[in-house]
Formats: structure tokens, C-alpha cells, sequence
């Protein structure tokens, strides 16, 4: 995944790597496709306002990527999400924050990890557990 990585040592367990340590893949110039680029114009116009981020840069950092279609495909998926909940509760931008921090979160690993690393100051702990369950159910 690109947003963040992980190594398995010889005794095949989980290892986080230090961010600091991560070198960003060569930008490799791509044809998007055209329902690519509407996705990639859908996910900058979901998150602008809590991950501010031009299209073109959003188009550069899927560029990065291994595997860009999955990328934004996962982009996409969690802009679903991120607008469904947003739509549900009346929210805060610190909320939404919040929200959009917890989504990226369980890209990266397991409800495990996720509650680890994850402190909610405006989100419920029921909304949290929604929120993931949500995204686990694919």
C-alpha cells in the first residue's frame, strides 16, 4: 500500500518502519483513465477541507504508487465512507478530522492497530466502532 509500509523480519512478524526512513517511489508518468480521473477530482473535492490537496497533487502521489488504480480505488472507497458519515451526524470540522484520521488509519492496519494509535476528542466511541465496521465491510 502507499501510504504506508510495513517489513516482515525472518521471523515473518510485523515490523512498523520509522516514516522518516521512507523515500517516496519515483513519480512514473501515467494515462489515467477517465473514470480515474473523475475519481481522483471526487476524492480532492471529499477531503479538501480536512487534508487540503490539490488534484494535481493527488494525481503525483498516485503516480508513486505500485499500484495506482488500487490506490484510488481505495481513495475512493473511504471518500464513500467519509461522505456517509458526514452526512449522518451534524459534525465539526474537528470532527471530520478526526474522521478522515480514523479512515486513514484502518487502511493502514488492523482494528489492533487502529484503536492503538487512535484517540477520538470529538468522535463517540460508538461512532468510532461504526466507522470501522464500516470500512471492514468489504
Amino acid at each position: 500500500m502507499g501510504l504506508f509500509d510495513f517489513l516482515k523480519n525472518k521471523k515473518n512478524s510485523i515490523q512498523m518502519i520509522d516514516p522518516k526512513e521512507l523515500k517516496p517511489l519515483p513519480r512514473v508518468k501515467r494515462n489515467f483513465s477517465e473514470k480515474e480521473k473523475q475519481a481522483i477530482i471526487y476524492i480532492e473535492k471529499t477531503f479538501g477541507e480536512v487534508y487540503p490537496k490539490s488534484a494535481e497533487d493527488w494525481i503525483a502521489d498516485f503516480e508513486r504508487d505500485l499500484n495506482p488504480a488500487q490506490e484510488i480505488a481505495l481513495f475512493w472507497y473511504m471518500a464513500d465512507i467519509y461522505n456517509k458519515f458526514v452526512g449522518k451526524y451534524k459534525n465539526s470540522l474537528e470532527h471530520r478530522k478526526e474522521l478522515f484520521k480514523l479512515l486513514m488509519l484502518c487502511s493502514f492496519g488492523d482494528n489492533d492497530y487502529v484503536m492503538s494509535q487512535f484517540q477520538p476528542k470529538h468522535l463517540s466511541q460508538a461512532e468510532v466502532n461504526e466507522i470501522i465496521k464500516e470500512v471492514r465491510k468489504s
